[in-house]
């Protein structure tokens, strides 16, 4: 879906051991803020209105940075 990029600014804090929740996650925006928040070490859960889009982008980045994503519909 998307080519990750490393974030340069992203040494500056550890989300280890934190989670959050990003609405609109599946695409966009709200996938660029849960890459973010997932290369920092947060574990993220993407809310979107298609099932299928937020498991395959929690998916996709759960491999990329080796954190914990799931995807939900709301």
């Amino acid at each position: 879906m998307t080519n990750f990029k490393k974030l340069p600014g992203i040494q500056l804090f550890s989300l280890k051991g934190k989670s959050a929740i990003i609405t609109g996650g599946s695409k966009g925006l709200g996938f660029a803020m849960a890459a973010g928040l997932a290369s920092a070490g947060a574990n993220v859960m993407l809310v979107a209105r298609n099932q299928e889009e937020c498991e395959q982008s929690a998916k996709e980045i759960a491999e990329e940075y080796q954190v914990k994503a799931i995807g939900f519909s709301a």
